[in-house]
């Protein structure tokens, strides 16, 4: 990077400059940053990003010194990477959706999307088989290919067709919390509708948390649980179904509508599927209706 060797040790970083044995200088760069084998990859904006005990380590070049600074940028999912320290198989980029992937020994693994360059967020994913090895790379024609070998003896491409190998995905997605322009104010919401694009019908379940109820560690947990422990934990029996029922080929936008009921300073949805989508379907954004009930009195505290 920048005519830089960097070295990756387990707790720590080293650099190594120069063109050859003449010149080589070898310096330090951190000591308390590092990164697990098979972490380090170059993130979408550039960056080189490695795992490490802290976390999700960018290494990000100073250009007016030449010098390199880290801090870590996975503390909305340290607990996920804190369970899984020495369980690690691999990271691979997946430079045309803009992404960093992370494999597990468990079958589960999260995925680091970049907008532009900047950090869009994160999500996670569950394996039906266990991985053992990645690649990352092209095809003959030049079109992106990523190979993952499994426990099982099988090479599998990941990124094609709308299933595991035939077993459908189940797929949670959780919006941000959404205070709705007044943070301080209690409402009474009352229901919602999205906006979805969607060539063929299909059907989705939609629960409402307040005031942060839940967390990235709880989504994460999730993503490893079947659906009935889904259906115990957040009680899915009783979550609204939407329906979405268009037949335009090219995609429709609808805009159906669902319960809310409940009262909150801010509100997040929670959007459940367990079946195949085929192909694919865009949620482009979310209506609340509410109404204002008051502004929560101010606390306070001493020291």
């Amino acid at each position: 990077k920048g005519g830089v060797l960097v070295i990756y040790c387990l707790n720590s970083t080293k650099f190594l400059y120069g063109k050859s044995a003449a010149d080589w200088d070898l310096q330090d760069g951190s000591d308390t940053s590092g990164a697990y084998a098979g972490s380090v990859c170059e993130a979408p904006n550039g960056d080189v990003l490695a795992i490490d005990e802290r976390g999700l380590m960018p290494l990000q070049a100073t250009q007016s010194f030449g010098d390199f600074e880290s801090a870590s940028i996975s503390q909305r999912i340290d607990q996920f990477l804190k369970r899984r320290r020495r369980m690690l198989v691999g990271c691979v980029p997946v430079k045309d959706k803009a992404q960093y992937r992370a494999f597990y020994s468990d079958g589960l693994g999260f995925t680091l999307t970049y907008r532009g360059d900047r950090l869009a967020g994160y999500s996670f994913f569950r394996l039906p088989v266990v991985p053992t090895c990645l690649f990352a790379g092209e095809d003959a024609n030049g079109n992106a290919m990523l190979l993952m070998g499994a426990a099982n003896g099988f090479v599998y491409r990941l990124d094609v067709g709308y299933s595991y190998d035939g077993i459908a995905i189940e797929h949670i997605l959780r919006l941000a919390s959404d205070s709705c322009g007044s943070p301080r104010v209690l409402k009474q919401f009352l229901s919602g509708s999205l906006q979805i694009v969607a060539p063929r019908p299909v059907s989705v379940l939609v629960k409402p948390e307040f005031d942060y109820s839940l967390t990235e560690a709880d989504i994460a947990q999730t993503v490893g649980a079947q659906r009935s422990v889904l259906s115990d934990a957040w009680d899915v029996a009783n979550w609204d179904e939407l329906a979405w029922d268009v037949g335009d080929e090219r995609g429709s936008i609808t805009y159906p509508e669902f319960n809310i009921d409940g009262n909150g300073l801010a509100i997040s949805l929670v959007i459940y599927h367990g079946g195949e989508i085929k192909p694919p379907i865009t949620i482009e954004s979310g209506i609340y209706n509410f109404n204002n009930r008051g502004q929560r009195p101010r606390g306070g505290f001493g020291l």
